[in-house]
């Protein structure tokens, strides 16, 4: 039963999100519940309890179905929920390359919450310099799913938190490419870019690439080049930061978000090493 909610209320948000943010309640018990035989006023109770019990959606004034709001500018940043990500791809193009791993941390108010890995079956051969690079073979990858099969899993993983990604424009163009390709709709989260946070809050640093940053805070990968593997790097280092911001006096989204739009303090040719990726 428990599994059944679950697979409901994700196609139920996938909809929504179809459906460019927001849904009738009627409209969408005719695609989800159909197949029950639950419509009319039953199939719009069961839905509107679905929405009501998912914290990626919500419920208007005029009774729609609607994506819940991003976090307010106003939320202090102990109560905001990130979702660290992490990609590993065939090559630095995207069209030309394609995921072969996506890793994510969930964390809120100083503490990892949850994880996520998938492999990824990226439809081409691996280049032998990416192979030596993240150690994913072509025989790990033998069975994995495409993207497309890992899309829900992924979107519901996010769910309304803060996307952070070291290196942000990277992660989140592979990410969007492949949800545009299987027919998904990238998500509108706010996004937050660890190597301009970082390059803003430790500007006495001369790299802010990812290996960098964790020599100077004492951090230890469990596999680098792995996406799980600096996910959870990327994810610590965040949260330094995020100590960091605190001690500066900024304790909301919106003054986080205030300090990332900042000159650089001081100019710094810091870049984010791995395949080639250019820190903002």
């Amino acid at each position: 039963m428990i599994a059944e909610i679950h697979r409901l209320g994700a196609s139920l948000h996938r909809e929504v999100r179809r459906a460019g943010g927001e849904l009738d309640p009627d409209h969408a018990a005719r695609l989800l519940l159909r197949a029950q035989g639950t419509v009319g006023p039953a199939g719009r109770q069961v839905v509107l309890s679905l929405a009501k019990a998912d914290a990626r959606l919500d419920v208007d004034d005029r009774g729609m179905l609607i994506l819940a709001r991003a976090p307010a500018l106003d939320l202090p940043l102990t109560r905001v929920e990130f979702v660290v990500v992490d990609v590993e791809t065939t090559g630095t193009r995207v069209g030309a390359a394609r995921l072969t791993e996506v890793g994510a941390v969930r964390v809120r108010d100083g503490r990892c919450l949850d994880t996520f890995v998938r492999l990824v079956d990226p439809g081409l051969p691996i280049p032998a310099v990416i192979m030596r690079l993240t150690g994913i073979t072509a025989a790990m990858l033998r069975g994995a799913p495409p993207f497309a099969r890992i899309a829900v899993e992924w979107l519901d993983f996010l769910g309304n938190g803060v996307l952070v990604a070291h290196n942000a424009p990277f992660d989140c163009s592979f990410l969007n490419h492949e949800l545009i390709r299987c027919g998904e709709v990238p998500p509108a989260n706010p996004v937050l870019c660890s190597v301009r946070l970082a390059r803003r809050l430790l500007p006495h640093l001369r790299s802010h690439c990812l290996d960098s940053l964790a020599r100077h805070l004492g951090l230890r990968f469990r596999q680098r080049h792995r996406a799980l593997g600096d996910a959870e790097v990327t994810a610590q280092v965040l949260l330094v930061l995020l100590e960091r911001a605190s001690a500066r006096g900024l304790i909301t989204l919106g003054e986080l978000q205030k300090l990332l739009g900042s000159p650089v303090p001081t100019a710094h040719a810091g870049a984010e090493g791995t395949l080639g990726r250019t820190a903002p």
